[in-house]
């Protein structure tokens, strides 16, 4: 089973707005023109130099989904799925690619 759009859309979302209230005005200014020097289609994303991104993703999941990520060293349910992670990452390339959806 594959994540749906909205799924990936609405993490996207979360994330987005999440990071920019991590990060000052000028730190998300500067991510987001930083982010820009690359092909809208690459995978780098500056966001780690400004804060623990992950942590504002995971934080973002816990939202949209109401219950926190499956961690890979989770033994109760044997980590996330290739759905989770394809949805981890689809989303963070969406954010990224929309600038992490700023006003």
């Amino acid at each position: 089973m594959t994540a749906s759009i909205n799924d990936k859309i609405g993490l996207a979302r979360f994330f987005g707005e999440l990071l920019q209230t991590a990060l000052t005005p000028d730190e998300f200014a500067e991510l987001v023109e930083r982010n820009a020097m690359h092909d809208p289609l690459s995978s780098v994303c500056y966001s780690h130099d400004y804060c623990d991104a992950n942590m504002v993703m995971a934080e973002a999941w816990e939202n949209m989904f109401g219950s926190a990520f499956p961690m890979l060293d989770d033994n109760d349910n044997g980590g996330p799925t290739d759905t989770d992670l394809e949805l981890w990452n689809d989303a963070w390339a969406i954010a990224r690619g929309a600038n992490f959806f700023k006003p």
